[in-house]
């Protein structure tokens, strides 16, 4: 009989070590931890031919994710499938700034009593499979922040997708705080989610890849991720473009209060400029900040915008 050891050094296997390592806890039911402490753990043939398998899929470029069916993303597991986009690392970083900005760091004590009286839009745009908003919601709790001040709100316009975000919401304990809406960005978005909110804060790692960008992705990503999730455009800000002229058209038609809103999007590295100037020539008064990844790559962006107040005009 195999053993754990004998099997992530055999020939048949030529995935990354890594990669082996988790084919091999998820044929076990075990996890990668397991698998590295107990390299004796005999191996039934049954699990065996299941993890050569899994190998297999993985040495045609399917990514791990996909096979294992799920990702971990800042600390919870994930469900993952073909309509979704893999959770990403630097995605973290989108969550991080984002709750930031909710819990007020950096604020004085006077500042934060008075943002937290405040109602407040969080709004996932493109939410795939719900790893930004649901994660938000729980380090929120997690925080002791009293979730009645807030609207959550997650769109896509994959079914699919939504699908997908239900779930996963629901294994974390979320669903019952999320509203889910299939939409092209804002499209079918109710429009009162913009009338009493006096905060906004909203999420979108949108599509972002150019399609030259896209056609030279590694296969990985070419062949198994949606392409409705990765690829936007002659410049990759096609999505972004849409988005911004939408939130500007809502911003002048339906504020009835002045409203703080901060939008946080997920960029190539090599967008920063094009986004900057694309943000100026659609919202010139406001402000912006980008940041870098892990990797120390222009990731995110962060833009500020502070509404003066409406009347609603009559439909």
């Amino acid at each position: 009989m195999s053993t754990i050891e004998t099997l992530l050094h055999s020939k048949q296997v030529s995935v990354p070590p890594f990669e082996s390592e988790l084919l091999l806890a998820h044929a076990l039911k075990k996890t990668r931890t397991f698998v590295i402490a107990h390299p004796e753990y005999p191996v039934t043939e049954k699990r065996e031919k299941l993890f050569l398998s899994l190998a297999r899929r993985r040495s045609r470029h399917e990514p791990v994710a996909l096979i294992t069916g799920h990702k971990e993303f800042y600390g919870r597991e994930f469900l993952v499938n073909e309509h979704t986009l893999v959770p990403r690392p630097e995605t973290e970083l989108l969550v991080e700034k984002l709750l930031d900005d909710i819990l007020g760091t950096g604020l004085s004590t006077q500042e934060k009593r008075a943002n937290a009286k405040r109602p407040t839009l969080v709004l996932d745009i493109g939410t795939g499979s719900g790893n930004i908003i649901t994660t938000i919601v729980k380090e929120l709790e997690a925080n002791s922040i009293d979730e009645k001040k807030f609207t959550f709100v997650a769109s896509d316009l994959s079914r699919e997708a939504l699908l997908m975000a239900r779930k996963n919401s629901s294994r974390h304990g979320a669903r019952k705080n999320i509203r889910f809406v299939h939409s092209d960005l804002l499209k079918k978005l109710p429009k009162r989610f913009f009338y009493g909110a006096t905060d906004m804060c909203i999420a979108a790692n949108l599509p972002y890849l150019s399609e030259k960008e896209f056609l030279d992705a590694p296969v990985d990503i070419r062949m198994f991720e949606p392409a409705l999730a990765l690829e936007s455009g002659a410049d990759g800000l096609d999505h972004y473009r849409k988005l911004f002229e939408e939130l500007r058209t809502i911003f002048q038609n339906c504020r009835e209060t002045s409203a703080r809103i901060t939008i946080f999007i997920e960029i190539s590295p090599s967008q920063k400029a094009r986004v900057s100037k694309l943000v100026a020539d659609i919202f010139p008064n406001a402000t912006q900040a980008f940041f870098k990844d892990i990797s120390k790559k222009w990731r995110l962006a962060k833009i500020v915008l502070v509404t003066s107040p409406h009347a609603r005009r009559k439909t």
